[in-house]
């Protein structure tokens, strides 16, 4: 009798034992679809028990897994502190644990993280090592992951056919292993490129490859990435009903999603359109909404370029001071994390000030500076406004030689774009 209750409750202990395991795969396997569609928030609350549970369990691959998954969910959301943190700590344990993927993979997220921060030199030698380890244990998805970092890297940078160049490879890496998601998201990269050197059909075309890749994999801020990207095309092509219906619905899903810096970046790009539109009041509140979101998330370069669009906004409404101000900020913080775009911006800004109160000659050089930066940096698709600031200036000032020419020039830019 005694042999037998001990048999029995042997067996309900194992049964018990499996159903708690069975659990545990069950609540692992959800958290791995939320991380898969890009649920990062969503995903983070359901690994943090799984993590204690595997601490407990001293499953340390799984703690070193999970612990880089919740970091790169971190890095995804824009908490880059957080992320690298967690980061840092998954390469160690990965590193312990002689798991080379992992350390690829941690290193490749750490760069992007470095990356996303203005890091570039960082970004770069964490990359190269990462590419090392990736290619010796021929891991694709890391490859591709990597080369798309390179990209981007170069991009902003504003070297441009570089970025071209790693962005092609990541594309043809991810395709022949199949990884849709990296596949996705570095068109969407590639397009950004195409975009900023002003040749829109190949942006719009790599946006919307993207757009439907995001569409198939469930992933949320794939898709809205892709109608955040197309909207700024449709802008650009004068339909700006539709961009505006593309903002507000890429506002809606990136907030749906947990995604703030997306959001965010939306957020300055309404607040710019309402501007276009003449809807001051909207714009301004949109703005300063994307500032507030630029300082709490410390992503130096959406607020560099939300400054730069409210010295736009306040010049419009004839508050110069206010105007100033916000352009002379701008202009430091681009030139402080190396972002060439913005910096010229922010010149062109400072030159349309300086134009309204009568000082041509301080215009005229912010345009130049503008237009240099421009020039230097391959960015066509803002490089003719400036240039025809430049031609306006001449021509009051009666130099109107030197004006036909500026404006010859941007017209060949324009029609070629």
């Amino acid at each position: 009798m005694k042999q037998v209750c001990i048999l029995f409750f042997l067996t309900v202990f194992v049964i018990a034992a499996k159903a708690a395991t069975e659990e545990i795969d069950q609540q692992l396997a959800g958290a791995e679809s939320l991380y898969e569609k890009a649920r990062f928030e969503q995903a983070i609350l359901k690994f943090q028990p799984l993590l204690k549970y595997y601490e407990g369990q001293q499953d340390r691959q799984k703690v070193a897994d999970i612990t880089y998954k919740i970091g790169r969910s971190n890095r995804r959301l824009g908490h880059f502190a957080e992320a690298l943190t967690l980061l840092t700590r998954a390469l160690q344990m990965h590193t312990d644990l002689g798991d080379q993927r992992g350390r690829g993979l941690d290193l490749t997220e750490i760069a992007i993280a470095y990356q996303r921060q203005w890091e570039y030199d960082d970004s770069l030698k964490l990359s190269q090592q990462a590419l090392e380890i990736h290619e010796q244990i021929k891991n694709s998805d890391g490859i591709a992951r990597t080369l798309n970092n390179f990209g981007n890297i170069y991009f902003r940078k504003s070297e441009f056919e570089k970025a071209i160049e790693f962005h092609q490879r990541a594309i043809s890496v991810a395709t022949s292993g199949g990884n849709q998601e990296i596949l996705g998201y570095t068109m969407s990269n590639l397009g950004q490129v195409y975009h900023a050197q002003a040749d829109y059909p190949r942006a719009a075309e790599c946006y919307e490859k993207s757009q439907k890749v995001g569409e198939e994999r469930g992933d949320l801020l794939m898709q809205s990435t892709a109608l955040h990207n197309l909207a700024l095309i449709y802008w650009k092509q004068g339909d700006l009903k539709r961009a505006l219906l593309e903002l507000n619905r890429c506002a809606f899903i990136s907030r749906d999603a947990g995604e703030r810096a997306l959001e965010s970046t939306t957020m300055m790009n309404l607040g710019s359109l309402y501007y276009q539109m003449g809807d001051y009041d909207k714009a301004l509140v949109v703005l300063q909404q994307s500032l507030k979101m630029a300082e709490e998330r410390n992503d130096q370069g959406l607020r560099g370029a939300t400054l730069e669009n409210l010295a736009s906004l306040e010049l419009e409404i004839g508050n110069h001071e206010a105007a100033l101000d916000y352009a002379r900020k701008s202009l430091k913080l681009m030139q402080e994390i190396g972002e060439k775009s913005g910096a010229a911006a922010a010149l062109a800004s400072l030159a349309e000030i300086t134009e309204s109160t009568g000082d041509h000659f301080a215009a005229l050089s912010h345009y130049q500076r503008a237009v240099r930066v421009a020039r230097e940096s391959g960015i066509r698709s803002r490089l003719a406004e400036y240039l025809k600031g430049m031609g306006t200036i001449y021509a009051r000032t009666g130099q109107l030689s030197k004006a036909l020419e500026i404006y010859q020039e941007a017209l060949v830019i324009e029609e070629a774009i």
